[in-house]
């Protein structure tokens, strides 16, 4: 089979308002290059450990198995085609085991290669990607919920912490396509 373009919706689970993106991709390409994508695409730094989730399976690399109660699979030569197959099919993506970030991702459309295009493309999404280290969509609402008042008292901290230019409204689709243009798509690779 030649390799198509998946159009995939990444979306951070339980985020109110939701936190999402959609990627333009080749079919064929690695997990371990999806990954890669993935983090750019969101907004994360590489800096923990991930695995993909499909049907109480794991799909992991082998230093960041941390006995999953089902089955765990060395993804290193995985495409995502053999995870992803058909329209509306779902996988979840999960980043920082202590954090627990899942991401759940779909597929929404099987597209034909245009020739126009240079792949991998953000096409759209919404919001900031949360800081790591927040912990978590709890801890992040939590962060929202101190920066939305400036009488807290962990106001200034916070706004030290993230920065004065931190806007949670903020996604900046051309930043995410310059980088995914760059080697590792931009990503940190450690």
């Amino acid at each position: 089979m030649s390799s198509k373009i998946y159009q995939i919706k990444i979306s951070i689970k339980d985020s109110y308002p939701l936190i999402w993106r959609r990627l333009y991709i080749h079919s064929d390409i690695l997990l371990t290059d999806f990954h890669k994508m993935l983090q750019t695409v969101v907004g994360w730094s590489n800096a923990y450990s991930h695995q993909f989730i499909k049907d109480d399976v794991y799909y992991v690399l082998p230093s960041d198995n941390f006995g999953n109660d089902g089955a765990t699979i060395d993804y290193r030569e995985k495409k995502v085609s053999d995870l992803l197959d058909d329209e509306e099919n779902k996988i979840f993506y999960e980043y920082d085991f202590r954090d627990r970030w899942l991401h759940e991702i779909e597929l929404e459309n099987i597209l034909d290669v245009d020739p126009h295009n240079t792949y991998p493309f953000c096409q759209d999404g919404e919001l900031h990607c949360p800081p790591e280290g927040c912990g978590g969509v709890e801890g992040y609402d939590d962060l929202l919920s101190i920066l939305s008042d400036i009488d807290n008292e962990e106001y200034y901290e916070t706004i030290k912490w993230l920065g004065e230019d931190f806007d949670a409204h903020e996604f900046d689709k051309c930043f995410v396509n310059e980088m995914l243009r760059r080697k590792n798509f931009g990503c940190k690779v450690y």
